[in-house]
């Protein structure tokens, strides 16, 4: 199965292979491998070659051609110029694989027509290089377990706190996170969650209400509370968003309290990121 879909608050427009139940067909993919790089050098003279100082990679273009069956299907295209009007999700699924990115379309092109079908092409324009998992992977990192159940034996331990957890990015780029912290019963002092793994951390100094919840979206590079209120003062000098990433593979994650009350909890919610999202037969 190999599927393409176009998504926003306007609707989705589903473009596949065979049948094509929404009537557009695919018959032509570029733009889901490796995107090209910009590099910037330097010349000295007297020297041979140059010094490559920046590699960039490119944004995405991804181009679709195809036919759409127009007999059965009017509604539907009309439907999918008003989609695809406006900014929305890029979504590949090659039978298993699901990933996305942000996309606009950048043109729409209607090549004539064969019988019944118009011939298309349709061009869409990605900021971001990358593709994401289109399921979001979210791992506690520090919690509280009750063991006071119906299978619970003397002796034993009446509950467990873990503190440090291992996430595993299974993309094969960094992944942006997004931590929420729950407050519990009002903790205080600084919260400070470390990435063992690179060495990187983020320090947050807030007294918050009991119940409230601390969301901070490094992607974004926001922090705010249940009530939206901008936190980014709390942060610490030495935290740096761009530094805070989960590196491909394992990632050795500890929360640190303060003075303050435990019963807090911290997780850690992110969508592993992938170079390509190429479909082989």
């Amino acid at each position: 199965m190999f599927v393409i879909k176009f998504y926003n608050d306007a609707g989705t427009v589903t473009f596949g292979g065979g049948s094509a139940p929404d009537g557009w067909r695919l018959t032509a993919c570029d733009g889901l491998a490796l995107t090209g790089k910009s590099f910037t050098a330097c010349r000295y003279a007297g020297c041979d070659g140059q010094s490559t100082v920046e590699a960039r990679k490119n944004p995405r273009t991804v181009t679709l051609s195809g036919d759409f069956y127009a007999e059965e299907n009017s509604g539907e295209y009309e439907k999918a110029m008003t989609v695809l009007s406006g900014s929305g999700m890029l979504e590949v699924n090659t039978g298993g694989k699901v990933r996305r990115t942000a996309a606009e379309c950048a043109s729409f092109t209607e090549r004539g027509r064969e019988g019944k079908y118009r011939l298309f092409t349709v061009q869409f324009i990605c900021d971001s290089p990358y593709f994401e998992s289109a399921e979001a992977c979210e791992v506690p990192v520090y919690r509280t377990f009750a063991h006071l159940d119906s299978d619970f034996v003397f002796p034993g331990k009446f509950s467990e706190r873990i503190t440090r957890n291992v996430i595993v990015n299974e993309g094969d780029m960094t992944a942006e996170p997004i931590l929420f912290i729950n407050a519990g019963h009002n903790p205080l002092g600084i919260i400070t969650v470390k990435n063992h793994t690179s060495g990187e951390q983020l320090s947050i100094d807030y007294e918050p209400l009991a119940g409230d919840i601390i969301t901070v979206d490094t992607s974004a590079r926001k922090i705010y509370n249940s009530d939206g209120e901008n936190l980014l003062s709390k942060l610490s000098n030495d935290s740096f968003f761009d530094g805070f990433t989960l590196l491909p593979g394992s990632n050795d994650i500890e929360v640190f309290l303060g003075e303050g009350n435990r019963e807090l909890s911290v997780s850690c919610r992110f969508r592993p990121r992938y170079s390509e999202a190429v479909y082989v037969c």
